[in-house]
């Protein structure tokens, strides 16, 4: 049974690869006879031309020698004289035996003397007008003056030659003395109208259709296919005929020989085809069985005699293509990964502030980072940050900062440099830029661009900051928090413009000379939690230390104050809106008026930052601290009030909201978070114990391993040896 099915696929594909070959080969075979058949009337046609050619050349250098003959002096001699000369005519016979020895086409030659009616024969001899047998050319030459210096058919007792009379024009004027060259046909015939090629005729006619040279097709005759072309001194046309049946059975010939092919390489065909059908066959069999065991179909499906039916093959199909998607996202997967490694060293790098031999490793087999000479950290601070929380969700922030960190990406690489782009989950975009070469205001003008594109397209104004060149030894958590403090001098100057260190000097002064931080700490942190009193006691002491110093000092001083209260609530968009701090403290006359707006601000911010907010918000915020909280794991000084901060909401009250929602507190969350990423990385890394807490954000080891200990039982090096056998 499985034979004869196999023997019908074999019949089947049999008959499909004759479907397909039958019409290809006739339309080869067609292809090629008109091919063949056009190539063959091109050659034919040239070979006539090339023979008239030549043919008209051999007339024009028989002319020549002939006029040579005519002009030579000792023939003169003979034609011109009025008495006969016995040596003369000698000289004369001699001479012109010379010159016909050297050409063999001329049958004979006749000198004509109309003076002493006399013609010397180059055959006889001498002869008199009244003896001469070929009375014909005496009155050819007497009265048929036109055929001068053209060839003419002249016939002899019955036998044709090409004859030729000189001197050189047909004129009127009399001459005395004529030159008759005849020329033989026969070899003529022989040596330029002869064709090797089998059922073919070549032969030449004057205007008149007459037959000059050659034999052609006996007349009515059909079955032949003619070419023609033109001698041109002559005004002959030279004609070479060629039998069609004879073209035609080389045709035939030709296509037997196609066919004969076509039908070997059928049978070649079908024999690899019989023998990959039956090596292919079994395997795809064992295939179908392999996949229906692992895929759990019934084995009685198969069926009888291990033959496919066509839904097994679909089987197959589905099946590959289950696999394949399988393979796709594990590659996806794989990829989103190593992007995800890449990040995480990165975040790492920046929050720890030192690169460890991990770090190195991975950036360098991720990133080209490190191979140019030149680094630098920008900044891209979203400007209000309170108003895009509330018209985008978390998920909906993070793809805006994604949208940013592509234009800036985009335009860095157009210039040649390489780039990371690091997302913490707060409201700025942290670019990692390199780059080998030292024109400043270059790399300053496509920092500005980065900023105006993003606000261009994303609608999302924006706050740039960049560092100085740096090496990856240095602290990088020391410029990364020098360059965020870059970006709030935008609320300061309102320009809108990359801001650098030498920016921040006039403020770094002002900072030195205060001795009232503490009293600005405070009421940021009453502010935070919500109460009332400190804050006004906090002003009025402010108050006082600033009423003897001078103009321009106190404006000074209050500068940095605002500056100082307000970067605390960056996110806010009550603080967003005020802008130029400089030109906006013009508008007081005394400082009860500033101080008195400023408790005012310090009051509505504290509200803000309390007021309770609905449960499906409560669950978004939930999430978002989550977020926040894995992004800066890595960040051994990651706390409660950052988090807060970052939210712009009061501690009291982010935490009391992520415990409603998750059940723990948030300080067991971020430990809990630390320790199952301290887990992840024994058991798929091979990094010692001491980068494993360091990358999990611990400060010191002692505690590491203290909590690590008291949360799983374990040490760190018994938990991975566990994990490994088992």
């Amino acid at each position: 049974m499985r034979k004869l099915k196999l023997i019908k696929l074999i019949f089947v594909l049999l008959i499909m690869i004759t479907t397909v070959m039958i019409p290809f080969t006739w339309l080869l075979s067609r292809q090629f006879t008109k091919y063949a058949s056009d190539e063959m009337n091109d050659f034919n046609q040239d070979k006539v031309i090339q023979t008239a050619d030549n043919l008209d050349f051999f007339l024009n250098n028989l002319k020549a020698f002939g006029i040579n003959i005519y002009e030579d002096e000792r023939i003169q001699n003979w034609l011109m004289e009025e008495k006969e000369d016995i040596i003369t005519q000698q000289i004369a016979d001699n001479t012109m035996m010379l010159y016909l020895t050297t050409q063999p086409f001329i049958y004979k030659s006749y000198l004509i003397n109309l003076r002493t009616e006399s013609v010397l024969d180059s055959k006889i001899g001498k002869k008199r007008f009244s003896q001469f047998a070929d009375q014909d050319i005496l009155t050819t030459i007497k009265e048929h003056r036109q055929t001068f210096l053209r060839y003419f058919d002249h016939q002899i007792e019955g036998d044709s030659y090409l004859a030729l009379i000189y001197p050189l024009t047909p004129s009127r004027k009399d001459y005395y003395g004529y030159l008759v060259l005849l020329l033989n046909k026969d070899m003529l015939n022989k040596h330029l109208l002869s064709n090797q090629m089998p059922d073919t005729a070549n032969y030449v006619l004057d205007q008149a259709q007459h037959v000059l040279l050659g034999d052609p097709p006996i007349k009515g005759e059909t079955g032949w296919i003619t070419y023609g072309a033109p001698v041109v001194s002559q005004e002959w046309t030279i004609y070479s005929t060629y039998r069609l049946d004879s073209i035609g059975e080389r045709m035939r010939s030709f296509q037997t020989i196609i066919l004969w092919n076509f039908l070997g390489l059928l049978g070649v065909l079908i024999v690899i085809s019989a023998w990959n059908t039956i090596r292919s066959y079994k395997p795809i069999v064992t295939l179908h069985k392999l996949i229906q065991a692992r895929m759990d179909k019934n084995h009685s499906h198969h069926p009888a005699g291990g033959m496919l039916r066509h839904h097994d093959l679909t089987d197959i199909q589905n099946s590959v293509e289950f696999l394949l998607d399988s393979v796709d996202k594990m590659n996806q997967t794989m990829n989103e990964q190593r992007v995800m490694l890449r990040e995480e060293h990165m975040r790492q790098w920046i929050l720890q502030g030192k690169m460890n031999p991990a770090i190195q490793a991975v950036i360098e087999t991720e990133s080209k980072l490190l191979q140019v000479a030149k680094l630098y950290l920008v900044i891209i601070r979203m400007e209000s940050y309170q108003a895009l929380s509330e018209k985008y969700n978390f998920y909906s922030r993070k793809l805006l900062k994604f949208a940013m960190g592509n234009i800036a990406a985009e335009l860095i690489h157009n210039e040649g440099w390489e780039v990371e782009c690091v997302d913490l989950g707060s409201d700025h975009l942290i670019l990692l830029i390199g780059r080998n070469d030292d024109h400043e205001p270059e790399y300053l003008a496509v920092i500005k661009q980065i900023g105006e594109q993003i606000n261009k397209w994303l609608k999302i104004p924006n706050a740039v900051a960049s560092s100085r060149d740096f090496s990856p030894d240095m602290d990088l958590r020391s410029i990364y928090d020098l360059v965020f403090e870059l970006t709030m001098l935008k609320f300061v100057s309102g320009e809108d413009k990359v801001y650098r260190l030498d920016d921040f000097e006039n403020f770094a002064d002002i900072h030195q000379s205060l001795a009232y931080e503490g009293i600005l700490e405070d009421i940021v942190n009453a502010v935070r939690i919500g109460k009332t009193d400190p804050i006004k006691q906090s002003l009025e002491l402010l108050q006082k230390q600033m009423k003897h110093l001078p103009y321009e000092t106190c404006k000074q001083h209050l500068m940095f104050i605002t500056y100082t209260l307000f970067k605390s609530f960056s996110k806010l968009t009550i603080v967003q809106n005020i802008d130029n701090i400089s030109h906006f403290l013009e508008k007081f006359d005394t400082l009860q008026q500033y101080f008195s707006w400023l408790e005012n601000m310090l009051h509505e911010i504290r509200v803000r930052i309390n007021v309770p907010i609905g449960n499906n918000r409560k669950t978004e915020l939930t999430s978002e601290i989550i977020q926040y909280v894995r992004d800066h794991l890595q960040d051994p000084m990651l706390t409660q009030e950052q988090i807060a901060s970052h939210l712009s909401l009061s501690y009291s009250y982010v935490r009391s909201v992520f415990k409603e929602v998750s059940n723990l507190t948030l300080a067991d969350f971020i430990l809990e978070e630390r320790i199952q990423l301290v887990k992840e990385l024994l058991i798929h890394s091979d990094s010692s114990i001491t980068d494993i807490a360091e990358r999990a954000g611990f400060q010191s080891k002692s505690y590491f391993f203290t909590v690590f200990k008291k949360m799983t039982g374990l040490t760190p090096n018994e938990f991975r040896k566990l994990q490994k056998m088992e």
